[in-house]
């Protein structure tokens, strides 16, 4: 009888850890930061991008928006461009 291969697995944190360290290493890549902080860089650029806090929320698999928000570590210059809702435009007189 043929058997079906084996569903893929998820590979070790400490072997995502290892990888990441030796990339780095290899890149000459001396600045700080974990393997974490790519999370954080991802969601930042990802909402960046455009997508709003409820997809970026699914894409990375979070539960509670709260935790969400805490990935953030958004641009000065998008939190400065980001235009007030009362600089908006008045709507036209009825």
């Amino acid at each position: 009888m043929f058997a079906a291969p084996a569903a893929p697995r998820p590979i070790h944190s400490t072997t995502a850890q290892r990888v990441y360290w030796a990339a780095k290493r290899q890149a000459g890549i001396t600045k700080h930061g974990g393997i974490h902080a790519l999370r954080h860089a991802y969601a930042t650029h990802l909402l960046e991008a455009g997508p709003d806090l409820h997809t970026v929320q699914r894409v990375l698999g979070h539960r509670h928006i709260t935790t969400t928000m805490r990935s953030f570590h958004l641009s000065q210059g998008r939190v400065l461009n980001t235009p007030s809702p009362l600089d908006l435009p008045e709507p036209p007189a009825a």
